[in-house]
């Protein structure tokens, strides 16, 4: 979002005890005071978001130096850590948890914003009751104001690497259906399918070139229409990519179960990833009454 380094900390409310995720977003960067537009950004945008399948913004908070966006907690791993975890994952379980992040989009779309960053580590699941969130809104922008450069290299659409080379190139609502087809990649192989396969390869060239395959043995089991979903957002023109809503008709997605259920053995597993990410850093659980106590204004 360009709003200097932010950290996200659990919280609990000592009123209600309720837990919440607080998202620290420091005014200052740099040596430089970030602009009030840039750094309220994504609040504003949250502000007028409600959806199932994306993370909600309760409240924000401000003291001198410090933007505090207190959120709803998602209880569980992103999804990097389900895939890092658990490697390819299941057709039907990466068809729902797809679904659901289509699903947001879809809601986004509809409303004229384009998330611009759609990657694992953006998205939120709970692996006990198989909620998925779709989360951090810093770089979503409007879709009439889609100027710049926004996103993650290895998720990011040739249109947008196009533009980050100068070139005057257009974007709208297709770059996010360009990474969730590198999303549904990713869990259904536990690889990125730009990853340079040579020594003078490398990931952008591969974007550009729309150079991607279904070789090896992790894709002898995948299901046709799996394939299928990833060719048709992978389209190097963005308007021969479907729409969000169109991704919802998909056999892949339409037949996928409105709730599929992660295995006591893939629980395990990630309870284990979970366990140890917390034993590696502070995992802090702050009252939200003491890290708010001398908060003048709220936005």
């Amino acid at each position: 979002m360009g709003a200097g380094q932010s950290v996200v900390k659990k919280a609990k409310n000592k009123e209600n005890k309720k837990d919440y995720a607080i998202k620290f977003l420091n005014k200052h960067f740099k040596g430089q005071t970030v602009p009030k537009q840039t750094l309220t950004h994504e609040v504003d945008m949250l502000k007028t978001i409600s959806h199932e399948n994306i993370v909600s913004l309760c409240e924000a908070v401000e003291s001198q130096n410090t933007l505090y966006m207190v959120m709803e907690l998602v209880e569980g791993v992103d999804l990097l850590s389900v895939s890092q975890s658990l490697g390819p994952l299941r057709p039907a379980l990466a068809g729902y948890v797809i679904g659901r992040i289509v699903s947001a989009v879809s809601y986004l779309h509809a409303r004229g914003i384009v998330h611009m960053d759609v990657k694992p580590e953006n998205v939120l699941v709970n692996y006990l009751n198989n909620s998925v969130k779709l989360t951090d809104f810093g770089s979503a922008k409007e879709v009439a104001k889609m100027t710049g450069v926004a996103g993650t290299i290895n998720y990011m659409a040739p249109e947008i690497i196009k533009r980050m080379n100068g070139l005057n190139q257009h974007c709208d609502q297709s770059v996010d259906i360009w990474s969730i087809g590198v999303v549904a990649y990713v869990l259904l192989s536990g690889a990125n399918p730009f990853e340079a396969k040579k020594t003078n390869d490398n990931i952008i060239n591969r974007i550009l070139a729309g150079k991607f395959d279904f070789s090896g043995a992790q894709w002898d089991a995948v299901p046709k229409q799996c394939k299928d979903f990833v060719v048709k957002c992978l389209q190097l023109d963005p308007k021969k990519r479907p729409t969000a809503m169109e991704l919802m008709k998909h056999p892949w997605i339409s037949s996928s179960p409105v709730s599929c259920a992660f295995t006591r053995r893939e629980q395990d597993l990630l309870e284990e990833h979970k366990t140890s990410r917390n034993n590696s850093r502070s995992n802090s659980l702050t009252s939200i009454m003491e890290l708010f106590g001398a908060v003048p204004s709220r936005s």
